[in-house]
């Protein structure tokens, strides 16, 4: 018995799509994630038995300055390399089963839902770490992580 096991690996051009996707199955997978005008609002990252890197350094800001960064590990590693203004906070994180956390979070009080967060809150939240990181062309925003998965890990780096 034979068989032939196929991989199609399709291009990912620059876009303005609200809601990007970056997947990683077996095989490590290194992606970036650009835009031209503004970034994604919602980025859905997953690694399933391997590693998946994501570099988001090169998009534009998220709509409403708020990125909602969901990260899925199935025995695999997810590290996303953000702009060093950027202000990362944790969301929703419970349904975590030996998953590490790797970097720095800017606050200890999570945000479940960024979507009900008022725009005054976020630019309160990010105004901190933009004036020490950012220059004056460099808009602030705020990544809010949520994690969720069975075992790997999660890195994230500015």
């Amino acid at each position: 018995m034979g068989g032939a096991f196929l991989l199609f690996r399709r291009p990912v051009p620059a876009n303005n799509d609200p809601v990007m996707t970056r997947s990683a199955l077996l095989f490590p997978h290194r992606t970036e994630v650009s835009s031209q005008g503004l970034g994604p609002h919602r980025l859905f990252l997953r690694a399933i038995g391997t590693r998946l890197t994501a570099d988001v350094r090169w998009s534009g800001p998220p709509p409403n300055d708020v990125l909602e960064l969901v990260v899925s590990c199935w025995g695999g590693w997810v590290e996303v390399n953000l702009p060093a203004h950027w202000t990362v906070v944790a969301g929703r994180v419970a349904a975590t089963k030996l998953i590490s956390f790797h970097g720095m979070l800017d606050s200890t009080e999570p945000v479940p839902y960024p979507t009900a967060l008022e725009p005054a809150k976020v630019n309160d939240m990010t105004r901190a770490r933009a004036e020490k990181y950012g220059g004056d062309e460099d808009i602030p925003a705020l990544v809010v992580v949520h994690v969720l998965g069975f075992g790997g890990g999660v890195l994230v780096t500015r």
